[in-house]
């Protein structure tokens, strides 16, 4: 089969965007839910901004900012399932019905009641065990013939589907610490997924995507650039919970779509806690511990090493989210393209692999070299005795 490349351009990918629209409702409300969660940010700042400046190793902000995005992002998503046809509308209530383990847990450590990172990761299987349970929907095939014969197992599918999804949420947490990141991988990922299943004629996952990204839309506007609120645990979780059973149904209900390439729509937040679980594997790292080593990380130290003293946090910060949106919405385009290919779309993903390893072992050689030179500045300038 060959590369789908009039997918972007097809009238049907069109149709894709213009459910997006049909859905203003919904991100009108969640971005209103957000403006008044900014607006009374004095009554709860106590008790919603948890997280923030010295509060936790990986933390890049260091004004007290409300996390509790998330809450605006349901609000949009219950409105979404109100507004959308009956059966996306059953769909959208079964799929809310399931994020309320995961939700809930994000929301506890959110407002600071405490929830650790393993109970956040039991009530992301949680979630995701639920939604099988409601639907009967689980992941039908990993596009790999050698493997595909034991997922016929009815167990082995839904286990591998409560890990797999489980993980995608918690990868959306990790990837979490820039202005506007997570939230702008989910919108990518929805589009990709959404046009895919749009070509498939598969309209009831479409109008789910498509409700996803303004839903989003309406908290990314309070969120980037500035940073007024935070998507928080509760967000993250159920934004990738959100993606992650948006793929599920979209591969359950079309088989021809490449499980490839739906991993290619949700690359980055995947491969960037990848690459996490192998750090702390060679440093022998425990699992619980902060890392701030993931590629948004570095990326943000390279600009903020070139930026003056006076600026390098907050505009460092938004940039590097500006910086990397090519890298995100490239693997995006290509899981469009290659959606029926198994193929073409593991190459693809392969190649990508290969591209985020290149892009960031080239930006920690360069925030090293700076370091050596600032070191070697230092040196020259400070007062000899």
């Amino acid at each position: 089969m060959s590369l789908n490349s009039d997918f972007i351009a097809h009238p049907m990918s069109r149709l894709f965007f213009q459910s997006v629209a049909e859905f203003w409702g919904a991100g009108a409300l969640s971005l209103l839910a957000s403006v008044v969660i900014v607006s009374t940010r004095d009554l709860h700042l106590s008790r919603t901004s948890r997280g923030h400046a010295k509060l936790e190793v990986q933390s890049v902000h260091t004004a007290p900012t409300p996390r509790v995005g998330g809450i605006a992002l349901m609000f949009g998503m219950l409105a979404a399932a109100v507004l959308a046809p009956p059966e996306s509308s059953r769909y959208l209530w079964m799929l809310l019905c399931s994020c309320i383990p995961v939700f809930s847990a994000g929301l506890m450590e959110d407002l600071n009641v405490g929830a650790s990172p393993r109970t956040r990761l039991f009530a992301a299987m949680a979630s995701s065990a639920l939604m099988i349970l409601l639907t009967g929907y689980h992941i039908p095939t990993l596009g790999i013939p050698a493997l595909d014969g034991i997922m016929r197992y009815w167990p082995v599918g839904v286990l591998f589907t409560v890990f797999a999804t489980a993980g995608v949420s918690h990868a959306f947490n990790l990837v979490d610490g820039l202005n506007g990141l997570a939230m702008s991988i989910g919108i990518v990922a929805a589009c990709a997924l959404g046009m895919i299943a749009v070509n498939m004629g598969d309209q009831l996952t479409a109008t789910i995507a498509a409700a996803l990204v303004l839903c989003v839309a309406g908290v990314l506007v309070l969120n980037y650039p500035l940073g007024r609120l935070f998507l928080g645990d509760a967000g993250a979780y159920t934004l990738g919970h959100l993606i992650a059973w948006i793929a599920v149904l979209l591969m359950a209900r079309n088989p021809e779509v490449s499980p490839w390439a739906v991993l290619m729509a949700a690359f980055w937040p995947v491969m960037d806690t990848g690459a996490a679980v192998l750090r702390r594997l060679i440093n022998r790292t425990p699992a619980s511990a902060p890392d701030r080593m993931h590629f948004h990380h570095v990326v943000m130290r390279v600009i903020r090493a070139n930026l003056p003293a006076g600026q390098r946090l907050v505009v460092a910060n938004s940039l590097a989210t500006a910086v990397m949106v090519p890298l995100f919405v490239a693997p995006g385009i290509i899981a469009v393209l290659t959606a029926t290919n198994n193929l073409w779309a593991f190459l693809a993903f392969s190649l990508y692999v290969l591209v985020y390893i290149s892009v960031r072992g080239g930006l920690v050689r360069s925030f090293r070299a700076i370091n050596r030179r600032l070191t070697i500045l230092r040196h020259a300038l400070a007062p000899s005795h």
